[in-house]
């Protein structure tokens, strides 16, 4: 392994302990069950963000009465019904405009959890936690593609007679216009950092599985090239066209301000959660993407 996958290795593991803390004992047990069986810390931690996710929505639309994830039992999950996933899922593809796909991969990660609580976990009678799994009632069609098939797909999408430049115009000046007051406040949050994902994800090349690993010493804006690590763990560079070049410039100028990331944290692009910012996971620039060819 070489010196960048060994750095992104070690920074999704601190990120997963650090997110593990507001967790509840039952997911730590999860994740160390996990990494008994070679589950990677970037996996690990995108399993902790859907739960985070899953949880919240519980917690919001007062299904289980906590102020705290930290708070919900494993007796609460035994307790949901079928009617509830559906809805988070509802929710997900109607409130949170995700793909299928998307949706698909968030269920999946509760799946997991679930079949652990109630086939693999042991309490001191040696039993299960719990044996009702309301997951194994929830059917979903998984994605055949690939990510860097699907990747290639919205791309072409975008590209369809060299309309990229009138795709971008479309975001950075017409989409917001179709918003409800509620998108708009998350659209205007995060618009100069979607832009320069979009921009940069048709303007060089990069696959999503890059745009996440990027990190601010990766970027040469001098020069126009960002430093890329390709499969096989062959480094390479990638030219920015002029236009994505403009559109990381004003998201680079932003970005101290808006997310406010310590020293430490190096990736390119972030989110912010509970005032804390956190790197993009592969995953959620996915899902960046394929909201506005979507759109």
């Amino acid at each position: 392994m070489d010196y960048s996958k060994q750095r992104q290795k070690s920074v999704h593991r601190k990120k997963l302990y650090e997110n593990l803390n507001e967790m509840p004992f039952y997911i730590e047990e999860f994740v160390e069950y996990k990494e008994l069986h070679d589950a990677s810390p970037s996996t690990l931690l995108n399993y902790v963000y859907d739960f985070r996710v899953f949880f919240n929505w519980l917690l919001s639309e007062q299904i289980i009465e906590y102020k705290l994830i930290k708070d919900i039992s494993f007796s609460d999950l035994e307790n949901l019904k079928k009617k509830d996933v559906e809805n988070f899922m509802r929710f997900l593809k109607l409130q949170q405009n995700m793909q299928n796909s998307s949706v698909n991969r968030k269920i999946s990660a509760l799946k997991s959890l679930f079949k652990y609580l109630t086939s693999l976990s042991e309490n001191e009678d040696g039993e299960c936690y719990f044996y009702r799994n309301v997951m194994a009632k929830i059917e979903i069609h998984k994605d055949k593609e690939t990510l860097n098939a699907r990747a290639k797909r919205m791309r072409s999408k975008i590209f369809h007679n060299d309309d990229d430049q009138e795709f971008l115009n479309y975001v950075k000046y017409e989409h917001e216009k179709s918003l409800t007051k509620h998108q708009l406040f998350y659209f205007l949050r995060d618009k100069e950092r979607d832009v320069a994902i979009l921009s940069l994800f048709l303007g060089s090349g990069i696959r999503v599985s890059e745009l996440a690993d990027l990190r601010m010493e990766d970027i040469n804006l001098k020069e126009r090239l960002i430093d890329v690590i390709r499969k096989g763990n062959k480094e390479d560079s990638v030219w920015i066209t002029p236009i994505a070049l403009n559109d990381l410039e004003k998201y680079m100028e932003i970005r101290a301000n808006k997310y406010a990331p310590g020293k430490e944290l190096q990736n390119v692009f972030l989110s912010k959660y509970k005032h804390t910012a956190q790197p993009l996971s592969v995953r959620a620039i996915q899902d960046i993407v394929e909201k506005y060819t979507k759109a």
